[in-house]
């Protein structure tokens, strides 16, 4: 009997223990909360084969701050959000999509009041709405995984968001087998930094000079869906004072820390491409053409509605000082665009109409330079972006 009398007492202490311990606390549905709840939705998969892994995760650090955190297990991103009022810490799941949809169609700066229930059900309160959503047990949530990392690294933030606008478009839509390339590589060297994509078909270089702490260049994989969501919480920024940006790393992992939002991501294994082997150096160029940007991008987008569907390719020819840029298919006709330059060698280059689009509506420069090793070798396209090089070479295309 003494010995059941312990058990039940230690069962309803650690029963009650329990049914205390549920999250209740308060917090302003504020554009920033927002704004944070959207980034760590975007580290999540879209389509989850996992269902705690549609959850955002909240763990309090004190009776003012909460840190969220999402994952879709190769991407990790997390926040810390300040509350209102705090009654009960702890820990709990609440669904993604419900919750952010809700904070969406509530008031701006309205109060939220979140209770956990039983079996894991979480009550919202604003006003006059109550609504109940479901949520799972802390436990369920996988532990992210954080290898040992090296010492931060400042990046400016900015600069790299046009690194990766000027990369991400090299990256094969579809996985490729060969993992490499289902990212860009980026480069921190002590004095410049540098980001680079390839699909086998074009490359893509962006960079900008900068003073690092690195006493080696450090060469790292990023996934593309990292560096998508790197992208958009800097480009969310706009307008406002853009926070500093710091990034650490290991060898299978990069964090980047931005404010008060912090990024995990895997990092791609295999080996790069050696891109040196396709980007011309400036000795090996023999044909130089200055371009106004936007005269060459008005007259690429006329000529291409008249290219073949399936190779998309327009042929350039040089001379006579003249660029002529023509397509032709027998079901759709014939169309010409002509566009002054400096007298030249003779030559022709096919090239796909797509990828030269994709560059030129990345340039905000007047001027940009074609530039080739000879007539029937690649083209390099070369912009100077308000401090950032872009070098853009795309195959030629057999026409």
């Amino acid at each position: 009997i003494w010995l059941t009398y312990c058990l039940y007492s230690i069962y309803s202490k650690v029963k009650k223990k329990k049914k205390e311990n549920k999250m209740h606390f308060t917090l302003i549905n504020s554009r920033s909360l927002r704004s944070d709840l959207a980034f760590l939705k975007g580290a999540m998969e879209t389509k989850q084969t996992n269902p705690v892994l549609g959850n955002f995760c909240f763990d309090f650090i004190d009776n003012n701050n909460v840190k969220i955190l999402s994952t879709d297990l190769d991407i990790s991103a997390s926040t810390i959000a300040e509350i209102k009022s705090c009654a009960k810490k702890a820990s709990g799941l609440i669904n993604a999509k419900k919750f952010l949809d809700l904070l969406v169609d509530l008031p701006n700066n309205a109060e939220i009041e979140i209770k956990q229930l039983d079996n894991q059900w979480v009550e919202l309160k604003s006003g006059k709405s109550k609504y109940k959503i479901t949520g799972q047990a802390r436990e369920d949530f996988p532990q992210i995984e954080k290898t040992d990392l090296s010492e931060p690294i400042e990046l400016l933030a900015l600069k790299l968001s046009t690194l990766i606008n000027n990369t991400i478009i090299t990256i094969p839509q579809e996985e490729s087998q060969r993992f490499a390339l289902n990212g860009a590589q980026l480069i921190v060297d002590t004095n410049e930094v540098t980001m680079i994509s390839t699909d086998g078909h074009r490359l893509a270089l962006s960079s900008y000079s900068s003073v690092s702490s690195t006493t080696e260049p450090i060469k790292l994989l990023i996934p593309k869906k990292a560096l998508t969501q790197i992208k958009l919480t800097i480009d969310s920024t706009q307008g406002e004072k853009v926070p500093d940006l710091f990034f650490s790393h290991s060898p299978n992992q990069i964090c980047f820390q931005f404010g008060n939002k912090t990024l995990y991501s895997r990092t791609l294994s295999g080996q790069f491409p050696n891109y040196a082997l396709v980007l011309p150096t400036p000795e090996s160029i023999k044909t130089t053409i200055s371009l106004n940007t936007q005269e060459l991008k008005l007259a690429v987008k006329r000529v291409s509605k008249m290219a073949d569907g399936k190779t998309l390719g327009i042929k350039l020819g040089f001379g006579d000082n003249l660029l002529t840029l023509t397509a032709q298919t027998s079901e759709l006709g014939k169309g010409e665009e002509f566009i002054e330059i400096d007298n030249l060698t003779p030559f022709d280059l096919g090239i796909n109409s797509n990828y030269l689009m994709d560059f030129l509506n990345r340039v905000e420069l007047e001027k940009l330079t074609m530039n080739f090793k000879d007539t029937n070798s690649q083209c390099l396209l070369v912009a100077d972006n308000n401090g950032v090089v872009y070098r853009y070479v795309i195959m030629p295309l057999r026409i």
